[in-house]
């Protein structure tokens, strides 16, 4: 056996390094791919509540921000079920869960129709954010939503039983105000809640006359006390029919 020539041997080396360095190079780039698939995935979980696939409360303070900075108009109106506790307690946690996902799918879609954005701040607390300085505009478009969400609702329980149930939210407005803050513009829009779920009313547009009660007289205590908004009113959210199957 004769060996090979130098050239031959040369030119082998060489096709065996690029092969080489090409698999590496198809390896390192699905390895790149992958990673932006993950940061793109922690960025969405970031940004989005888990239940329901809305943006979440940090998402709609960058939203209010982004809006704010730019000049453009901002309105941000505060829903509240109507006696969520009640749907949760009578029927289940999977049951309310599966109420939540459906009204947030209502009012994604009943918002998105004038250019807003609905989010879910916690519990059965949702963030309208619109793309309106006018308070009066804004109240047409929140009192269309919660019409949406307050179409009957068919739960199913298990296989053979379903219930119907009516939901129904409170909801309070307040326009972004020059320099206001988001949590600033929230608050607002918490204490016209406050008031629309005491006496029942249409979406309620915040004004300087209207304040919270003091802490302990009935009041829910500020922003975030999600259980105390719906102790006020009846039992529209727990309003339901059982149907059951076979």
């Amino acid at each position: 056996m004769y060996p090979l020539p130098m050239v031959t041997l040369a030119a082998a080396t060489v096709s065996a390094a690029s092969v080489g360095f090409l698999t590496g190079l198809a390896a390192m780039r699905s390895r790149l791919r992958e990673a932006v698939r993950d940061a793109a995935h922690a960025r969405w979980v970031a940004d989005h509540d888990a239940l329901t696939g809305l943006p979440n409360r940090a998402a709609a303070r960058r939203h209010y921000e982004r809006a704010t900075q730019a000049g453009q108009p901002c309105t941000v109106a505060l829903l509240d079920l109507d006696d969520f506790k009640i749907v949760n307690d009578t029927w289940g946690h999977q049951a309310g869960d599966a109420q939540l996902v459906a009204i947030a799918e209502r009012l994604s879609a009943a918002v998105k129709a004038v250019g807003g954005t609905a989010f879910r701040l916690g519990g059965d607390e949702f963030a309208l954010l619109l793309p309106t300085d006018d308070p009066h505009a804004a109240q047409h478009q929140v009192a269309a939503a919660v019409a949406a969400i307050s179409a009957a609702l068919p739960l199913a329980l298990d296989d053979v039983r379903t219930v119907v149930t009516s939901p129904s939210a409170s909801a309070g407005i307040a326009a972004a105000a020059a320099g206001s803050s988001f949590s600033d513009t929230l608050k607002r829009a918490d204490i016209a809640l406050y008031h629309a779920k005491g006496d029942r009313s249409a979406p309620r547009i915040h004004s300087p006359e209207l304040r919270h009660p003091v802490r302990g007289h009935g009041g829910h205590g500020g922003h975030g006390g999600h259980g105390a908004h719906g102790g006020h009113g009846g039992h529209g959210g727990a309003a339901a029919e059982m149907i059951t199957v076979g």
